[in-house]
């Protein structure tokens, strides 16, 4: 079907790359065991504390915030609809864990941006067939920096308040044991 075949069908270019668009995020739904275990592989493979021999529970950790960040990015992109902060929830929960077991902060966000990498080559790779195809995968750019950023930023507040709660704890135990001692 050329060109013009789409627009004596009715259809104009825009409506072709929505369509496209909503095939590639349909089709990386479809896919999401798949791409998940591309995006755990590849932090794992690029940062070395998530490298490092981990055990079962944080591998099950790991690949379920990677399997909802890219589930929960790609349903809003298919809705088209922005993210809101109920939506992405779960990533502060993910980031005080993180912190708790003393992963740096740069370490998690390097970790989020790896996955987002991995989620965009997903796209194009899933957009190559087509011109239509290669140029929805280019309108999904935008929404995925919006995505990354979003969830970055509450991922990073998530971190930085587990911290700022864990100096506050110490702080206080540290009071508590000098007044003990000083009684």
């Amino acid at each position: 079907m050329g060109q013009d075949d789409v627009h004596d069908a009715g259809m104009t270019d825009h409506d072709t790359v929505r369509a496209e668009r909503a095939r590639i995020l349909s089709t990386l739904l479809g896919r999401i065991d798949a791409l998940t275990a591309a995006g755990v592989a590849a932090i794992r493979a690029e940062i070395p504390a998530y490298g490092a021999e981990r055990d079962e529970r944080f591998l099950a950790d790991l690949a379920s915030q990677v399997r909802l960040v890219y589930s929960t990015g790609l349903s809003a992109m298919l809705q088209e609809r922005p993210l809101a902060p109920e939506d992405i929830a779960f990533v502060r929960g993910a980031a005080m864990r993180r912190a708790e077991i003393g992963f740096g902060l740069e370490d998690y966000l390097a970790a989020f941006r790896v996955g987002q990498v991995t989620l965009w080559e997903a796209m194009v790779a899933c957009g190559t067939e087509t011109p239509e195809g290669r140029e929805a995968a280019l309108t999904l750019a935008a929404p995925l920096i919006r995505l990354i950023n979003f969830a970055s930023t509450h991922a990073g507040q998530g971190y930085v308040e587990y911290r700022q709660l864990a100096v506050a704890e110490a702080d206080r135990e540290r009071r508590d044991l000098l007044e003990l001692l000083l009684a």
